[in-house]
């Protein structure tokens, strides 16, 4: 009854899809944040991307939204606020957030060994030296989600795991179940706990989730998140209603000019690009979502305001905490974890693979989301927008 009473009030609180703009109000130089504009123009004329959006939380209102160029250049649709990307890994947020609501139920724990939840992981191996070994320990759910469970993606690097990962052909699993199916026989990279790695975790956790609840995925996050925080474009498919909303992928062609990527174009890359109009039965909890920036703020804004009747602060706390058993990278549970621009207070957040970022800054009060669509590939475009974008944001402060 509580978290249900506290989700109405949320539902009752939460921001209206029309900004209130108001920077000076919220601490943020309206003419230093012009140049964000200029700058993002600036980019989208030399063809480093061809549609863009940025939007500022803080103190509890939108306070600056704005978006350059197209979601479809070929159809002359411009990117807006609305406009639905593919989120890919900005997904791990979401699903850990579900995994937590489950702790915080008592169904699971941290230290829960995962075998409790998928038996293919109760004897599993680690490559050393060429061979395969026992693990030491157990893999457990906290290990999922700081990335430190020894699994990886099999895209990322040419280690003899990874490669093992390709020739398995992992990303052509039909469904959760068949993916842990396949992991369960594949030896580890590291043992659990021992260090960070990239890798199907976040999937992982999405099957624990099935499991737990009996329902797939996809429909757990619809009805315990997305509706309670009225996320109306976000899903593994996108209704009907929106599919004008949702933005085409770009790539760099052999002379680096940035063409859509035609299904032609991608393949050959054994990455998942869907264009969200059919259902799917793959819902990937590490980077199968696509949503709006209208929704992805809803969700971001409750590692401001307490969770949002999701989760409590307590646990907000826990997922902020450096978790890593070395020293880099710093990552907590689900988000990494950086300093902010100016040096003066750390950001909490993640991104995704075509190049959309939201960070979280507690002690600004501040929620930053930055979209744009570039994939497979993209090289430095993406990191250099986001870098540019946010160092701009944070010469806005005035506070």
């Amino acid at each position: 009854m509580r978290k249900l009473l506290a989700l109405v009030a949320f539902a009752a609180l939460t921001l209206s899809a029309a900004p209130k703009y108001a920077p000076e109000a919220a601490g943020l130089d309206p003419v230093a944040l012009a140049k964000i504009g200029v700058t993002m123009e600036q980019k989208i004329s030399q063809d480093r991307t061809v549609g863009a959006l940025g939007m500022i939380y803080r103190h509890g209102k939108v306070v600056y939204l704005d978006s350059w160029g197209h979601r479809d250049r070929e159809s002359n649709l411009p990117m807006t606020a609305d406009s639905i990307v593919r989120m890919y890994s900005m997904s791990k947020p979401i699903t850990t957030v579900g995994i937590m609501m489950l702790i915080e139920e008592g169904k699971l724990s941290l230290d829960d060994p995962v075998s409790k939840y998928i038996p293919q992981f109760a004897a599993l191996e680690v490559l050393v030296d060429g061979k395969r070994i026992p693990s030491k320990r157990s893999m457990t759910i906290k290990h999922l989600l700081t990335h430190t469970s020894g699994l990886t993606y099999g895209f990322f690097a040419d280690h003899p795991v990874d490669k093992l990962y390709r020739e398995a052909e992992t990303h052509k699993t039909k469904d959760l179940a068949e993916l842990v199916n396949v992991l369960g026989r594949l030896p580890l990279k590291y043992q659990p706990g021992e260090r960070w790695n990239y890798s199907y975790s976040t999937d992982v956790l999405g099957r624990v989730i099935e499991v737990v609840t009996r329902v797939p995925l996809d429909e757990y996050l619809e009805y315990w998140v997305f509706k309670p925080l009225k996320m109306k474009d976000t899903g593994f498919s996108i209704r009907k209603k929106s599919h004008a909303q949702i933005a085409k992928i770009y790539t760099p062609d052999k002379n680096d000019s940035l063409v859509f990527a035609t299904d032609e174009l991608v393949a050959s890359g054994g990455r998942r690009v869907r264009n969200f109009r059919e259902p799917t039965t793959f819902f990937s909890g590490g980077g199968g979502l696509a949503a709006s920036a209208n929704d992805y703020i809803r969700f971001a804004e409750i590692f401001l305001n307490g969770g949002g009747g999701l989760i409590t602060q307590s646990t907000i706390d826990l997922m902020m905490q450096n978790h890593q058993p070395q020293p880099t990278p710093k990552f907590g549970l689900g988000m990494g974890i950086n300093d902010a621009p100016d040096g003066k207070s750390k950001i909490y957040g993640w991104g995704g693979a075509a190049g959309t970022r939201f960070w979280v800054d507690p002690d600004r009060d501040m929620v930053t989301v930055f979209e744009t669509q570039l994939y497979p590939g993209g090289g430095t475009r993406k990191s250099e927008l986001q870098k540019e974008f946010l160092k701009l944001v944070y010469d806005s402060l005035t506070d």
